[in-house]
């Protein structure tokens, strides 16, 4: 079952904007952020670390299905 929404232009150019590099970008910030929690201990003891990695890790995931299969066109 599908359902038609109507886009503001504003979501569409966000949309392409990630679906053409702009998601990749995230996802290497992404993955520094988390680079940078995991090693470092200025971000809490080791339980708040782990909630704000587990945080990066889902925001990751989320970013990831805006890259296109093969990388950004």
């Amino acid at each position: 079952m599908a359902n038609n929404i109507t886009l503001t232009p504003e979501v569409v150019e966000c949309v392409n904007g990630l679906q053409t590099g702009g998601a990749e970008m995230w996802n290497t910030t992404l993955r520094k952020a988390l680079y940078c929690v995991v090693n470092g201990e200025c971000y809490g003891n080791a339980e708040e670390r782990l909630k704000l990695a587990q945080e990066l890790l889902c925001m990751q995931d989320m970013i990831s299905t805006f890259i296109p299969e093969g990388g950004a066109v």
